[in-house]
C-alpha cells in the first residue's frame, strides 16, 4: 500500500496554503486635451485687418463653458482637463466664432462638433480619443472671415454689397440644410 505524508513548512497540522496580496489603489494622473483654433481673414478693399482679437466659444449641451481670443498669429485654444472619474465617459462640445459686430467683417458661421472619450490603458494612464465632426484627423477648428473696407458713406460700390448679401444668403441656406440633415441623422 502506498502511504502519503503531507507537511507544510515541516508541520502536519493546518495544511492550508495562504497567499496574501497587497493592493495599492492608484489614481491615474489627470489628462489634458487641447482644442486648437486657427483664424484667418481675407481682406478686400484699400485697408486690411489682422487675424487677432477674434472671439470663439466652447459649449457643452448648448451652454457656453469657455471663451478664447485669437492672438496676433490667429491662434486660440481651449484646454480641457479630465480625471479618473471621467473614465468610460464621452463628452460632446461645439466650437464656434462669436460675432462681435466688427464693421465690414463677414463672420465664419461654421460650428464644429468635438467628441472626446476618456478611457484608461493597460498601464493605468488616462487616454483621450478625440474626433472633430466624426473625423480623427485634422482636429484644428479653422475659421475664415472676409473683411471688406469701404470708405464711410461710400455706397458707390453696389457690386460689393450685392456680393456680400448673396454670400450671406447662401451661407444661411447652407447652414439650414446642414442643420436639417444633422437633425434627421439623430
Amino acid at each position: 500500500n502506498l502511504v502519503a505524508t503531507v507537511t507544510k513548512d515541516g508541520e502536519r497540522e493546518d495544511l492550508t496554503a495562504e497567499f496574501n496580496n497587497i493592493y495599492t489603489y492608484y489614481n491615474p494622473e489627470d489628462i489634458s486635451v487641447t482644442i486648437d483654433v486657427n483664424k484667418s481673414v481675407e481682406n478686400t478693399g484699400d485697408k486690411a485687418i489682422g487675424s487677432d482679437g477674434f472671439e470663439f466659444v466652447l459649449s457643452e449641451n448648448g451652454d457656453s463653458i469657455a471663451e478664447a481670443v485669437s492672438d496676433e498669429n490667429g491662434k486660440a485654444k481651449f484646454e480641457l482637463t479630465f480625471t479618473y472619474e471621467d473614465i468610460g465617459k464621452t463628452f460632446t462640445y461645439t466650437v464656434n466664432e462669436k460675432n462681435t459686430g466688427i464693421s465690414g467683417v463677414t463672420y465664419d458661421e461654421t460650428v464644429y462638433t468635438y467628441v472626446i472619450s476618456i478611457d484608461v490603458d493597460d498601464n493605468n494612464n488616462l487616454v483621450a480619443t478625440v474626433t472633430k465632426d466624426g473625423e480623427a484627423e485634422n482636429l484644428v477648428a479653422e475659421f475664415t472671415n472676409v473683411y471688406t473696407y469701404l470708405e464711410p458713406g461710400d455706397m458707390s460700390n453696389l457690386t460689393v454689397w450685392l456680393l456680400m448679401m448673396t454670400l450671406s444668403g447662401g451661407a444661411v441656406v447652407g447652414l439650414a440644410h446642414t442643420f436639417r440633415r444633422k437633425q434627421r441623422s439623430f
